[in-house]
């Protein structure tokens, strides 16, 4: 047994609209009880929904009644753990129309591929928590683990919701789902996740660092960037190479230069890039200047950035531009020590020597890249919230209805 306690996500505000949720549901919940009977339940018959008896507000109450106490347990558990941090996200009136959209959109996607009598909250529950999957995808849950051993463990969120999701696939594909409204489930995290992401993408919603809409464009700047350090690499080695300057052999700085030299005429790269490292705190230290020819000092740059080591790579990209500043390569290799200055180790100062005038780039994509980053050294950076990780589904409960064994729960 799973069972959700919580998430790393501190609130801004006390939670007011989830508690209100939980509350309606148990109180619909214990009043169905009360009238349970074997004829039939006079609260539940005429609001669950119901597609041969349908009512127009079944698509909105349906979403409030359980068919037993595991069923309401498992469903209030999830609502309690993911819910507050989605309703702090959204705001109060836009967190409500969305637990109520939710339902409807799930109910509407069951109905429409498995038509029958339904209940439950499931649907509206899966909506909030595809929408923690997109405004937190980087948060933790607390998950009480009752199993072969017992205990409270941090697990990345998103773990459970691909479990959740896989879960409800194999179910619906394998007609195994039972009394279980899977496509409710199905409909509701696509609700969650599509209208999130519209709201982000739409700037309804305002951005974070670590949503899932923000982490997906810094991964394509990720990948622009290394594409343009392989065509930097690619242009310089089908260059003739210069040497660097005389050195004095005897000096432990002038060895490590060889031996990185040595490191890159047979392909060690890594290598290189660790020596690299080294021999730059020797060289501070020193304080001597440590720069390879153009083609080493270019690979070597590459490869730290590959390694994600951006502070090392930063500092080779704007070395080659100091000294090899009539190189045709130079703006390109200095627009990206400005990249890594800005975007990864938040120092805009050092960037502003470093980015070149962008009428004199002939190449348009350089020409906005370097504008970008002017904008970005102009705007003070946003506070980075906590680590976020992303929800959680632990596996809906099982139950039949109290007056219709052939309605299925969501």
């Amino acid at each position: 047994m799973f069972i959700p306690l919580g998430t790393d996500r501190p609130l801004a505000r006390p939670r007011l609209i989830t508690p209100w949720l939980i509350g309606l549901n148990v109180l619909f919940f214990l009043i169905s009880a009360v009238f349970n009977s074997p004829r039939g339940n006079p609260v539940v018959d005429p609001l669950l929904l119901d597609p041969d008896r349908f009512r127009i507000w079944q698509p909105i109450t349906h979403a409030f009644l359980h068919a037993d106490f595991l069923h309401i347990l498992g469903n209030m558990l999830v609502l309690w753990t993911f819910g507050p941090n989605v309703e702090d996200r959204l705001g109060r009136v836009k967190f409500t129309v969305f637990y109520i959209a939710g339902g409807f959109a799930a109910a509407g996607l069951q109905m429409l591929l498995s038509p029958g009598p339904m209940l439950g909250a499931s649907g509206a529950v899966a909506a909030i928590t595809g929408a923690y999957l997109v405004l937190f995808p980087r948060t933790h849950i607390k998950l009480l683990v009752w199993f072969f051993i017992i205990g409270i463990f941090a697990i990345p969120a998103w773990w459970f919701i691909a479990f959740a999701v896989a879960k409800d696939i194999f179910l619906t594909s394998s007609g195994k789902a039972g009394n279980v409204a899977t496509w409710a489930h199905l409909g509701g995290y696509a609700f969650g996740i599509a209208t999130s992401l519209i709201l982000l993408a739409s700037h309804q919603l305002e951005r974070e660092p670590y949503d899932l809409f923000s982490m997906a464009r810094q991964a394509n700047r990720r990948r622009a960037f290394r594409e343009a350090a392989h065509a930097l690499h690619t242009a310089e080695r089908h260059r003739p190479t210069a040497a660097a300057a005389p050195i004095d052999a005897s000096s432990p700085l002038a060895a490590a230069r060889l031996n990185i030299a040595e490191l890159l005429a047979r392909d060690q790269t890594d290598q290189a890039a660790a020596a690299y490292q080294s021999a730059l705190t020797l060289a501070q230290q020193q304080d001597e200047p440590l720069v390879l020819s153009k083609s080493a000092q270019l690979k070597v740059a590459n490869a730290l950035f590959a390694a994600g080591l951006h502070g090392p790579a930063a500092t080779a990209y704007s070395d080659f531009t100091r000294v090899y500043k009539d190189d045709p390569e130079a703006p390109r290799a200095s627009v990206m020590a400005a990249l890594l200055y800005i975007r990864y180790l938040n120092r805009p100062e050092l960037a502003a020597p470093l980015l070149p005038d962008p009428a004199a780039i002939p190449d348009p994509a350089i020409r906005d890249l370097i504008r970008q980053l002017r904008a970005e050294r102009a705007t003070p950076p946003h506070a980075t919230p906590h680590a976020e990780p992303a929800p959680t589904t632990p596996p809906a409960p099982t139950g039949e209805s109290p007056r219709n064994p052939s309605a299925t729960r969501a």
